[in-house]
């Protein structure tokens, strides 16, 4: 997040490793001028709350549950979803231009974040909460109501309660039936591995960038379907490698 630049991961010593990195580098230059706009610049259909007061701030540090953060992070990431970051007051701006809102162990927010939350579920949102998320109110740590509002009339939209601690693997399972339809549709081959395949499509009508990042430590065989409006489009190898079926 806010990177201008290319990071290669290797994890070896080889001599030739130099000279790989100079042909990696021509190719990563040919795809930085659509990429590197598109990603800063591209609206995600998720948003992630991440409040200050409840995650690494005062009053009380929260540091130590940075690993359950991750597993949403990665459950997100690994269903085809990347997310929008936001703090509370960003938040309070924007929520209603997604379709879904996760706030995962969002213990204590403002006050008027709690309200801008119940707004933006009355008015279509898909808000998933871990249990007492958005419970407290950081003016004076009193119960906010919110808890009573999720399991009320809660308008147009819904608030999703899931568990913590859930592991990644099994949040993505739980997670999925409430996210909208991810923009690459993706296939695996069953490895006996969680497919950890990082997957972006960006550019614009004329020039589009394909990648795609497997994390796990097995093969992953992978059967993509680009989007209706790519049927036709000429396909050129960047860097790994890829059979047309279609």
């Amino acid at each position: 997040g806010g990177q201008s630049a290319a990071i290669v991961w290797h994890w070896n010593k080889s001599e030739r490793l130099p000279l790989y990195q100079a042909a990696l580098a021509k190719k990563l230059a040919a795809a930085a001028e659509i990429v590197l706009p598109a990603v800063r610049f591209k609206k995600e259909k998720v948003a992630f709350l991440y409040s200050y007061v409840a995650g690494a701030g005062l009053p009380a540090s929260q540091e130590s549950r940075h690993h359950e953060l991750m597993d949403w992070a990665g459950a997100l990431e690994f269903t085809g979803h990347r997310f929008d970051v936001l703090g509370e007051e960003r938040f309070r701006k924007v929520a209603v231009d997604y379709p879904v809102v996760v706030a995962p162990d969002v213990w204590c927010a403002f006050d008027e974040t709690v309200e801008a939350a119940k707004e933006y579920v009355r008015r279509g949102g898909i808000l998933v909460v871990t249990p007492g998320s958005l419970g407290k109110t950081f003016s004076r740590y009193r119960d906010s109501g919110f808890a009573a509002f999720a399991s009320g009339d809660t308008g147009k939209g819904r608030v999703v309660v899931l568990e913590k601690e859930l592991g990644m693997e099994t949040l993505a399972g739980r997670l999925a039936p409430f996210l909208p339809e991810p923009e690459l549709k993706m296939e695996i081959a069953p490895s006996g591995e969680f497919p950890c395949v990082e997957r972006l499509l960006v550019g614009d009508d004329s020039r589009r960038v394909l990648y795609l990042q497997n994390w796990g430590g097995l093969d992953q065989k992978c059967h993509v379907t680009l989007p209706e409006e790519m049927r036709g489009w000429n396909l050129t190898r960047l860097e790994g490698g890829f059979i047309r079926t279609a």
